[in-house]
Order: C-alpha cells, then structure tokens, then sequence
C-alpha cells in the first residue's frame, strides 16, 4: 500500500508544515525561557514573564489541534496498514498524552509565576519544565517523521 492510499499528500503535507511551525515556535519558547529571569540584585525585577507568557498562550491554542489533526488524518489511517503500526501509532498517541501531561505542568506554573513566593526557584522550576517539554517534543516530532517517513 502507497502511502497516497493510505494518506491524502495534502494530509501528509499539511502536517509537515504543522512539524516546522512548532520547530520555529519551539525555538521562540526556549528563547523566551533563556530570558525569563529575577534578579533580586536589582530590586527584584521579573524579565522575560510577558514574553513567556505569549508563548504559553501559543501553545495553549495551537498544540491541542496539532495533536488532534495529526491523531485523526494521520495516525488513524496509518495505524490500519498493519499490526506493527497500529502499535506504533498508539505509541505516538500515548506520547501526545504525555506532552500534553508536561505542557500544562510548566502552563500551571507559568501561570502562577508572579504571586511566588520565591520567585528565584519558581524561575528555576519553570525553566526546567519548560525545557523538558520543548526537548520532548522535538524529539517526538523526529521519531515520529522517522517511523513515519513513507507516509508524510
């Protein structure tokens, strides 16, 4: 079976294009992460939260239709080509699952940043969710156009 009985090239180029859009705002993310700091030093000045925060409501609109897209135009017809896909495909759903899991626990303390307490750890903590989630992701989006590369 060719991957055009299987999946509509706009399909599979349409998901594509959704692969290079969340690299491009993956790379804003970790910029914006980069930034996001508090320095007590200087009468406790927050830097980068608003930036932050305008790539949190990005991804807040854009990831959960990614997911469900991709899931429904190419993850469905995929997995019906063979047992070992079906498998694989499940995988990549249980991995949307897990990046959603990451998302909203780095969103929920993004969100809670500027009512902190100890806004030196919570900066410590967001990044490091934040980076956890943008590492994940991009390595998702690579396993997944490898295994899948005959169909996208």
């Amino acid at each position: 079976m060719t991957q055009q009985q299987v999946l509509p090239a706009d399909e599979a180029e349409m998901v594509h294009e959704e692969h290079v859009e969340l690299r491009a705002n993956l790379e804003e993310l970790d910029r914006a992460l980069s930034r996001l700091r508090f320095d007590s030093e200087t009468h406790g000045e927050l830097r980068g939260a608003s930036e932050l925060g305008t790539m949190v409501r990005r991804f807040q609109a854009f990831l959960p239709l990614h997911f469900q897209h991709e899931e429904k135009s190419v993850l469905d017809s995929v997995s019906a080509v063979s047992s070992e896909l079906m498998e694989l495909t499940a995988q990549f759903k249980r991995e949307h699952q897990y990046l959603s899991y990451l998302f909203e626990a780095f969103t929920e303390a993004a969100s809670n940043l500027v009512g902190a307490d100890d806004l030196t750890s919570e900066v410590a903590r967001i990044k490091l969710l934040g980076e956890a989630f943008t590492e994940q992701f991009r390595r998702h989006m690579s396993v997944e156009e490898t295994e899948l590369a005959g169909f996208l």
